[in-house]
């Protein structure tokens, strides 16, 4: 694999998913969702971490605490409202 494709945007990770920018924007904000970083003021995810996520994401049994996809796409866009100080 080229290092070209070992940190994905965040529209790609999105289209991955089949999910919005704005959804992964809103797990960030929310401290939920896979790790990303900053460069130069734009959002990257390692492709290692997305396929960490994903693997984690497979399955929920009842003894597991982990948020799955389904989870996180159940968070209701009005349950997101930025604190302003």
């Amino acid at each position: 694999m080229t290092d070209h494709f070992k940190y994905l945007p965040e529209k790609c990770v999105a289209n991955r998913w089949g999910i919005s920018s704005r959804t992964l924007q809103r797990w960030r904000w929310l401290g939920l969702g896979p790790p990303y970083m900053k460069i130069g003021g734009r959002v990257r995810y390692s492709l290692e971490s997305i396929k960490e996520f994903e693997a984690k994401s497979m399955g929920k049994n009842s003894n597991s605490q982990k948020l799955t996809k389904q989870d996180l796409l159940n968070i209701k866009e009005q349950d997101y409202e930025p604190q302003h100080s």
